[in-house]
């Protein structure tokens, strides 16, 4: 739901529990109040064996929602990697081609990490997508299809275009995880479920009265807590816990300067000396 992403996006994850905090607490106290004066006879000392049920119901269901986000959440951050891995072995395989065909290469990779922080991971912070990726993806095929590889360094071309396919299929699975793998509708029966929960613990009035406040606390710390938890692993590339991908963007530049720095600090080979008659 775009506004959870905009929601997610404005507020550390720690802010947006402490405002599910106060909304759920002042649901259960609304609730209370206006049970204990208009409604006092529903007010009750032990929770009724349904709402029992329906409670440990919505606890199964949160949790196993929870789970699933966690799924999703890693496996976006370890298609990331996999892709960063990619490109770490594509560099190897590129310093078996000549210094032109390394040259091309190189810049084309950096053009296209340039593409990657600069345009297409704040576009996936905010759940949009961009062409500016895959034509930087598409043009270093163009550049490996405008070089022409010797017999020995036939094996390294080949592995680069393999791994070139592999990027592609990494990438891709990497943008589709940009989008919420929840329906709307499960999110409006979370949202139920929290309200019964909120509403069923205000009704029941445990003990003294410090001490059902206390219940009432304690109940609304977990949900801001999970639901909170779950709202932010919705948006995988989001808010402050979101994939930052330094290993793809910080540490694959960090790796190409260090070979062009290599580059040029090679010593040119010596001139032959002429023979003396």
């Amino acid at each position: 739901m775009p506004y959870h992403r905009s929601l997610v996006n404005f507020l550390p994850f720690t802010g947006l529990v402490i405002l599910l905090f106060f909304v759920f607490l002042g649901i259960s106290l609304a609730s209370y109040i206006i049970v204990k004066r208009y409604f006092p006879k529903l007010l009750t000392d032990t929770m009724p064996p349904t709402f029992a049920v329906i409670s440990g119901a919505f606890a199964f269901l949160l949790g196993f929602t929870i789970s699933l986000l966690w799924q999703n959440y890693t496996n976006a951050n370890k298609l990331t990697l996999d892709e960063a891995v990619s490109f770490y072995v594509m560099i190897d395989s590129l310093l078996a081609l000549d210094l032109v065909a390394q040259g091309k290469m190189i810049l084309g990779l950096q053009n296209y990490l340039t593409v990657l922080k600069e345009l297409e991971w704040p576009a996936m912070h905010l759940g949009r997508a961009i062409p500016d990726g895959w034509n930087a993806h598409h043009q270093l095929y163009e550049i490996m299809r405008s070089i022409t590889p010797t017999a020995e360094q036939s094996s390294a071309y080949g592995n680069i275009f393999r791994l070139l396919d592999s990027i592609a299929v990494t990438r891709m699975a990497r943008l589709q995880t940009v989008d919420p793998i929840l329906g709307i509708g499960l999110h409006f029966v979370i949202l139920a479920g929290a309200f019964f929960v909120l509403f069923s613990v205000a009704i029941n009035r445990t003990g003294e009265i410090v001490s059902h406040y206390l219940s009432i606390c304690i109940v609304c710390i977990l949900l801001a807590f999970n639901i909170g938890l779950a709202v932010y692993l919705t948006y995988p590339f989001s808010g402050d816990i979101g994939i930052q991908g330094k290993a793809l963007l910080e540490g694959i530049p960090s790796r190409l300067n260090k070979i062009q720095v290599a580059k040029k600090d090679v010593p040119a080979a010596p001139l032959k000396s002429e023979a003396k008659p």
